[in-house]
């Protein structure tokens, strides 16, 4: 019994006994004395469309009979998605010729779509696989426009957001959003555009501005991904400039505060190496420059000029190869709640490999490495998630940093109701860069304790939960579900300036409830939790609550 809620996957034959009920449904319409031919073709068979129709749904069905007037509401100032707008993003069009993978993976590339809570591709039924057919496209639209009033705490620390986020503006997939936010750290405006840019099938572009009590942040992207699997080429600019200050937290209260300014110029061109059962090689070459400079700021009370993070300036071409295995499964309770989800259980490996044009002293070169993995493994009741990433510099500055985290999900479903999620994750690091401490804490790992409450190299955590997903659905907008947990971790071999207080292993224990927005184009997951720290430790609380945003249960 699959207690996934699996929908399907490439390795069920779904064309398969598709076309077979078209064929008999078809046989008899046609009549007994006309049946069909054979009308089973293999799962990588090659069919021709002759005709695409695209049919884009409300948030909700306007004939069902449970509708409330906040439904229908909803619908009456939705802007549906135009067919245009998934024509365009189709990676097939009409006189193409195109398999049933490749009608999943459709599925798959509109789902990705914020604004598009699920999809359906398929062939219409057919008496002749042999002659060109017509592909029917259902979509089923979010709610895009949200305005925003939110307060949450995380760590011990508050913060708000007030705004309006738009992700499917007119129904032509334009992203805008304005907003006013504060957290931890700092407090400010923020203005966002994004949309497909004009006459570059596939493309986007996204402009970023922040205008903070501390500084400023701009970003421009702009890209044409590998949009699917088997696309021949990508590129990617990206640009980035910011002022701002940051803020280390340690033993629970507030450590160093320093100037932060710097940009990030960053170009590459990807083609696709070759493509064989499923398995995909890649090849992008690239240029990055990056500059960050860090500064005492006036009504700073902590840090002293001597112990400022280094100035770091790097320029170097590279070479990407990357290895792309397809195993696509089609799930249900993973990092959501009774949604469709896209995992993919195959290899998937990054190899990036820079040369740095200005290296440290006296060196002939520098080197920028970097390794990334994920794999999956799926049986009837669990599913093994693993990733790692490693990333190496070699002469680029004084001391060369060493950065390698493991992580390892484990999802066991028990019932139809209950689960248990467990998330093991290890990271060692040897002259990382201060800016970017190695923590503990927070919504860094062990809820119930302060916001990066401790330091080290070197990190381990382990979070254990007992989810129940007890079907409880509000107004068909929110899907809740449940969770107690026990976290345990540590972080150690701290070497900066500034020792933690507390060395001992951080452990809590607590409940929480999950509320997911199912029809909202953000996907988001409310997270609210009450945990208790079962070891000492100064500046902790007997309980903390923690009200947060995430993008998983």
């Amino acid at each position: 019994m699959w207690l996934w809620h699996k929908k399907m996957s490439y390795s069920v034959p779904v064309s398969r006994i598709t076309f077979l009920l078209a064929s008999i449904i078809v046989a008899f319409e046609c009549g007994a004395n006309t049946p069909c031919p054979n009308t089973t073709p293999q799962q990588s068979d090659s069919i021709k469309v002759d005709k695409v129709v695209i049919s884009t749904q409300n948030i909700f069905d306007d004939s069902d009979t449970e509708q409330y007037l906040l439904h229908r509401l909803a619908n009456q100032f939705h802007i549906s998605t135009k067919p245009t707008v998934i024509e365009e993003r189709l990676p097939f069009k009409e006189g193409d010729i195109v398999t049933a993978e490749q009608l999943a993976e459709a599925e798959r590339i509109i789902r990705k779509e914020v604004y598009i809570r699920d999809a359906s591709v398929a062939f219409s039924d057919t008496c002749n696989i042999d002659e060109a057919v017509t592909v029917e496209v259902t979509t089923w639209d979010n709610w895009s426009m949200l305005p925003t009033v939110s307060f949450g705490r995380k760590g011990g620390k508050n913060k708000f957001e007030l705004g309006v986020k738009e992700d499917n503006l007119l129904g032509k997939g334009i992203q805008l959003s304005a907003e006013y936010k504060t957290d931890e750290q700092r407090s400010g405006y923020r203005f966002k555009v994004g949309s497909q840019i004009p006459f570059i099938p596939y493309s986007s572009m996204l402009i970023d501005v922040e205008d903070n009590d501390d500084g400023s942040i701009i970003q421009f992207d702009a890209a044409k991904p590998f949009y699917q699997l088997s696309s021949e080429n990508a590129w990617f600019i990206n640009y980035l400039d910011f002022d701002k200050e940051d803020e280390i937290f340690q033993n629970g209260a507030s450590q160093r505060i320093f100037g932060h300014t710097g940009n990030q110029l960053i170009l590459a061109y990807g083609m696709l190496l070759a493509n064989t059962d499923n398995q995909y090689h890649r090849l992008t070459l690239g240029y990055t420059q990056q500059e960050d400079q860090f500064y005492n700021v006036e009504h700073n009370e902590f840090t002293a000029l001597d112990t400022l993070p280094q100035d770091r300036k790097f320029s170097y071409p590279w070479v990407e190869y990357e290895y792309l295995q397809a195993d696509f499964q089609v799930l249900q309770d993973i990092y959501l709640t009774n949604q469709q989800e896209d995992i993919n259980l195959g290899w998937h490996h990054t190899f990036k490999l820079g040369v740095e044009t200005n290296p440290f002293a006296n060196a002939n070169y520098g080197l920028h490495a970097q390794w990334r993995w994920q794999k999956g493994y799926m049986w009837p009741t669990t599913l093994l998630m693993f990733s790692g990433q490693v990333n190496k510099t070699y002469h680029v500055q004084d001391h060369d940093l060493l950065y390698a985290n493991l992580t390892a999900e484990a999802f066991y479903r028990f019932a139809s109701k209950f689960g248990i999620y467990n998330l093991t994750q290890v990271t060692i690091s040897s002259n990382n860069y201060a800016d970017l401490p190695i923590a503990l804490g927070g919504e860094s790992g062990v809820r119930g304790y302060p916001l990066q409450y401790q330091h080290g190299d070197h990190r381990a955590i382990n979070a254990f939960e007992l989810r129940y997903y007890p079907k409880w659905n509000l107004y068909r907008m929110f899907d809740i579900g449940l969770a107690a947990f026990a976290d345990v971790g540590k972080a150690w071999q701290n070497n900066t300036s500034n020792p933690n207080e507390y060395t001992g292993t951080l452990a809590s224990t607590g409940i929480g409830a999950r509320i997911y927005s199912n029809r909202s184009s953000h996907k988001h997951v409310i997270h609210l939790d009450i945990a208790t720290p079962l070891t000492g430790g100064p500046n902790t609380d007997s309980w903390q609550w923690q009200l947060q945003v995430k993008q998983s249960f």
